[in-house]
């Protein structure tokens, strides 16, 4: 079962964010008057606000912050199992796993008024956990992971790019949607081919 545990929750997560979407009030970055939640124009973060940008009350925010909260430990708990079975080294086992928890812990808080510098936070400690997580991939040559994993570090890169700069910043929305899909797509990849080869010892 724990073998699959972060698959299991990435389901989760996604099975609530639909149910927590469809609860969204109204309002986004260009019509704050635009009933329900628009998956172009909307933020995830913005399932969090205790006030949709309509100026209603938002009754998405506690199945968005339990989505968040199950993904986080789910994650966590891959990059933990990770360093564990699957260690470049073991320093850098350590680092993956410090990284990846540390990384968790504050985007389950991105809900609180600190939303900005935790996700800020949460972005360094994840790349760190990442990479060595894909030193891991070159270790045991698994190079279509590792090329799938070359372009979710790219679409971090343009995600951060965008936020920064505002440039193109009407398509942000779609943009962090498709790389949240993407991310989460190659860690189940990887979760599986950790669980296959595990198995097979």
């Amino acid at each position: 079962m724990l073998r699959y545990l972060t698959t299991t929750g990435i389901v989760f997560y996604f099975i609530l964010y639909g149910v927590s979407a469809s609860r969204y009030p109204g309002g986004n970055q260009i019509d704050h008057q635009e009933a329900g939640f628009s998956w172009a124009q909307n933020y995830g973060c913005n399932l969090f606000n205790e006030q949709a940008l309509n100026g209603q009350i938002n009754p998405a925010r506690p199945f968005a912050i339990l989505a968040n909260l199950i993904l986080c430990v789910a994650i966590a708990w891959f990059f933990v199992r990770y360093g564990s079975k699957h260690p470049v080294s073991k320093k850098w086992s350590r680092i993956t796993q410090i990284a990846g928890v540390f990384s968790m812990f504050f985007a389950s808080i991105l809900f609180t008024r600190f939303h900005d510098i935790t996700s800020i936070l949460s972005g360094i400690f994840g790349v760190i956990a990442l990479w060595g997580v894909y030193m891991g991939l070159q270790k045991d040559q698994q190079y279509s992971l590792i090329r799938y994993g070359f372009i979710c570090f790219i679409l971090i890169a343009v995600n951060n790019a965008i936020y920064f700069s505002e440039k193109g910043i009407y398509y942000l929305p779609v943009i962090q949607k498709i790389t949240l899909v993407v991310i989460l797509s190659w860690v189940v990849l990887v979760e599986n081919g950790m669980a296959t080869s595990i198995k097979n010892i």
